[in-house]
């Protein structure tokens, strides 16, 4: 079964094809559909874009840098949520922490190095 979607005037035979263009998966086309009836705004990356409460993130610190969210934490030291959380979670394994506090000082240094200082 297609379901012909559109856009910001760009017609598409399936959310699918609709997802591929604007960089979402195609639950986020179906989602987004049956809470707002529009897709306007799909894809953009515009604040409340999403659906849900954002209010929920709370700000994580690791190491010297204050970050946003755990999201957004983990997507910069370049780990997965999951991992992430994991490895603050009191029952971490050694080898948990050690990798978080390597992909921490990585981030570190790069950080620093783009700033034009040098280490």
């Amino acid at each position: 079964m297609t379901n012909i979607t559109e856009i910001r005037g760009v017609i598409f035979r399936s959310q699918k094809e609709a997802a591929q263009w604007a960089g979402v998966t195609p639950s986020a086309i179906s989602t987004r559909l049956s809470h707002t009836g529009t897709l306007e705004r799909v894809g953009l990356n515009l604040s409340g874009g999403q659906i849900g409460n954002q209010a929920n993130a709370k700000p994580l610190t690791l190491g010297k840098t204050t970050f946003p969210s755990r999201t957004i934490a983990a997507q910069e030291i370049g780990m997965s949520r999951d991992k992430l959380t994991r490895a603050l979670s009191p029952r971490a394994t050694t080898a948990m922490k050690e990798r978080l506090l390597l992909a921490i000082m990585r981030y570190e240094a790069l950080k620093t190095n783009h700033q034009g200082i040098r280490m």
